[in-house]
């Protein structure tokens, strides 16, 4: 393993223990590198900023979740139910993030998340209607968002429902109603035509 990747490794697990310890805002590159046992300039051989790097451990540690999930559009459950307990599990880090004054990034990446694991879902319900492009987008991202952003809510009020109830709210939520907008919308441009 080449030596910035074992540096990048370091630094990402300091700042996870740092961010369990105060807030995102209040960690410094000095402060980080120095628990490292690094000097403050190596810290910007692999990255530019904390926030990137704390991204660039996200993807790290959650991206493979998805991996095992994008070929099948019925697995969209379990990569929900993997995200949600990467968040519960690393719950004092990504609050600090999710608390920062950046954490539009981070919050853009669970939207990315939920965007891979709902691609398939969303390709299958349409699969045989006369779907436009731009709807399919718009439903995508009205749910992706909301997913999202219910996960994200969940975190922060301290994740009192379990990760399976969750994911199965989803699931009742998005597999009948999401069909039913898809089939309503192919009617109608039948119809206009």
């Amino acid at each position: 393993m080449d030596q910035s990747l074992n540096t990048k490794k370091l630094l990402g697990t300091t700042l996870k223990e740092l961010m369990a310890e105060k807030p995102f805002d209040k960690i410094t590159v000095s402060e980080l590198t120095k628990r490292c046992g690094l000097n403050r300039q190596t810290f910007y051989y692999p990255v530019e900023t904390i926030i990137d790097l704390f991204q660039w451990v996200l993807y790290q540690e959650a991206g493979p979740l998805l991996d095992q999930f994008r070929q099948n559009p019925y697995a969209w459950k379990n990569a929900i139910l993997q995200i949600l307990y990467f968040m519960k599990e690393n719950s004092a880090a990504v609050l600090c993030a999710l608390r920062s004054i950046e954490n539009q990034q981070i919050r853009a990446f669970f939207v990315d998340y939920f965007r891979q694991a709902f691609s398939g879902l969303f390709d299958f319900i349409c699969r045989d209607l006369d779907v436009d492009q731009p709807f399919k987008e718009f439903m995508m991202t009205l749910h992706i968002t909301g997913a999202a952003g219910l996960a994200i809510q969940w975190l922060e009020n301290g994740m009192q429902e379990s990760p399976e109830q969750l994911t199965e709210w989803l699931g009742f939520y998005l597999e009948g109603n999401v069909r039913g907008a898809f089939e309503r919308y192919a009617n109608k441009k039948r119809d206009e035509s």
